[in-house]
């Protein structure tokens, strides 16, 4: 199973990256919080006719030209991932009244750079994918460093995988395109798992004290087959005052999940819980004992979960007239969103959410990090099985239904 917590985690992939930038220094170099204000030259553009779109974190920014400049100001808690993309007036043509976060994995002319507290003046040349930082803080040089690396590594499976990424390129759906770009992570790492632990997490060994190395660590956090142990190692490994940051506190509550979904779930009972369905009844997990159950927790924002939706969809048709039952958690923060996605879908199940995103109750309470993530419960309330994919809870429900 395919997972991603953040659209924007697969877009470096296939970049080309800039390592451009000036050698004079903006800023405090040790401040790690505060407002950060980005200035944006686009006067060497071209053609601006279009819309530029810019992601901190989880915040999107659609700025306006302002006398060839482009300005976002935005408090910090700590250096965050960020993303420049610029999208013609022919690709919003192309996908009329589609939001433009949902067409961000087709824009080829984009920009990723670690947006630290301070002033960050980006310069554009004649595309944004040419960008350059001015004045880049020795947190930025270390992200710069860090994906000049990953470049390097891409390199290669572009070679390998050229028939993926073409297909990825002429894509037209959004979501079956992130699911592809998942995908393309997966072949990557088992294709060149010695380059990725010795060179990439040994950039995150060897940089214990940078934000660089929390971007990557939490990247890796989401990988499905990582090694426990040198991803516990990694996070012990860091500077005190990285481990306090927040992106520092979900990784050690990825190392927490982890162990807790090892050691303390599957064959034990599931824990119970309650909330509330679109409707506004309250659903707990005990009313379904007597059913085998599948608790699913997915989002309507989540390009594989909604990708998977079609294999779930006939699975759920041809086993719940024989005692199977799914229980949908979703971690949406957008009441229309969740319900237009479950309509969109056909999704005719049992749905909750407190629209809590991944602080939701349910979700916390299972130690769930990323989604898609299931657990196939019995009849008896016991935990059997978890992140099943179509082939395996096929087989799981033949063995427990018939």
């Amino acid at each position: 199973m395919k997972k991603i917590p953040f659209l924007l985690l697969l877009f470096p992939a296939l970049s080309s990256y800039s390592v451009a930038y000036a050698q004079q220094t903006e800023g405090k170099q040790n401040q790690l919080s505060g407002k950060v204000h980005i200035r944006i030259d686009v006067s060497h553009m071209q053609d601006t006719s279009g819309k530029f779109m810019l992601m901190i974190g989880g915040s999107v920014f659609y700025p306006y030209i302002q006398g060839n400049m482009l300005l976002v100001d935005k408090d910090l808690e700590e250096p965050r991932r960020s993303f420049l993309a610029f999208f013609p007036k022919k690709k919003m043509k192309e996908n009329p009244g589609k939001p433009l976060n949902e067409i961000a994995a087709e824009v080829s002319d984009y920009f990723n750079f670690l947006a630290v507290p301070g002033t960050n003046k980006i310069i554009v040349q004649e595309s944004v994918a040419g960008s350059e930082i001015a004045g880049g803080t020795w947190a930025q040089k270390d992200y710069f460093a860090l994906l000049k690396l990953k470049n390097n590594f891409e390199v290669r499976i572009k070679e390998e995988y050229a028939p993926l990424l073409s297909e990825i390129k002429n894509e037209k759906k959004p979501s079956v395109k992130d699911s592809l770009l998942s995908l393309f992570y997966s072949y990557a790492r088992r294709g060149f798992p010695k380059y990725y632990r010795d060179t990439i997490l040994g950039f995150v060994r060897d940089n214990p004290d940078s934000p660089a190395s929390l971007v990557e660590l939490e990247e890796y956090s989401h990988e499905e087959n990582k090694d426990l142990k040198l991803f516990s190692f990694l996070y012990n490994n860091l500077s005190d005052r990285m481990k306090a940051l927040p992106t520092a506190k979900r990784i050690y509550a990825t190392v927490d999940a982890e162990t807790f979904a090892a050691d303390s779930l599957l064959g034990k009972m599931a824990p119970n819980f309650s909330q509330n369905n679109p409707a506004g009844k309250t659903v707990s997990l005990s009313d379904f004992k007597g059913y085998v159950t599948l608790l699913e927790f997915w989002a309507s924002w989540c390009g594989p979960c909604r990708a998977s939706n079609p294999a779930l969809v006939k699975i759920f048709n041809k086993y719940s007239n024989k005692g199977f039952k799914i229980l949908g958690v979703s971690l949406d923060d957008k009441r229309d969103h969740w319900l237009k996605a479950i309509k969109d879908d056909h999704l005719t199940w049992e749905h909750t959410s407190d629209l809590k995103f991944f602080n939701n109750s349910v979700a916390v309470l299972y130690h769930i990090n990323s989604i898609p993530s299931n657990y196939l419960i019995d009849s008896s309330g016991k935990i059997v099985a978890c992140n099943l994919d179509e082939k395996r809870l096929t087989e799981q429900l033949e063995k427990l239904l018939n």
